[in-house]
């Protein structure tokens, strides 16, 4: 069952790099062909990537990301993505947030629903998310 990797940076100016999150992504056992990067905005729809890695994903394969805020800062879209993952028999695993696991019961619901709660939060503090760019942890 493979493992596709997804990563993002905010900036596409090259202040900020995926460095760290593919160097994560492939520890993770992600095949270095199988992933996909985007350098736009959480918050900006048009990420062609993640909408490509999307639609690469097939039943039995798990999308893997560093931390959930690079799948998506809106609940609305984090939720819809989780849900049709689920729906494809598509696994989710976040590097940095273990605990967060996609599955039909309702306690990875509430997990998954209590986590992008918090990726709205960090979204008004992007200091996190811009020092990762920089290769920080």
């Amino acid at each position: 069952m493979p493992l596709v990797g997804y990563m993002r940076v905010s900036k596409s100016d090259g202040s900020q790099t995926t460095d760290l999150q593919r160097d994560a992504l492939l520890a993770a056992g992600v095949n270095p062909e199988l992933l996909y990067e985007d350098m736009a905005s959480g918050k900006k729809e048009d990420r062609p990537q993640l909408v490509s890695c999307l639609k690469a994903l097939r039943a039995g394969d798990t999308l893997v990301v560093w931390k959930l805020d690079r799948l998506g800062r809106d609940l609305r879209h984090l939720v819809n993505v989780v849900h049709d993952l689920n729906t494809r028999n598509v696994g989710l695993r976040v590097l940095l947030q273990s605990w967060v696991e996609s599955s039909e019961d309702s306690v990875s619901h509430f997990l998954m629903a209590t986590a992008g709660r918090r990726s709205q939060a960090v979204s008004k503090t992007p200091l996190t998310i811009t020092a990762s760019g920089f290769g920080c942890p």
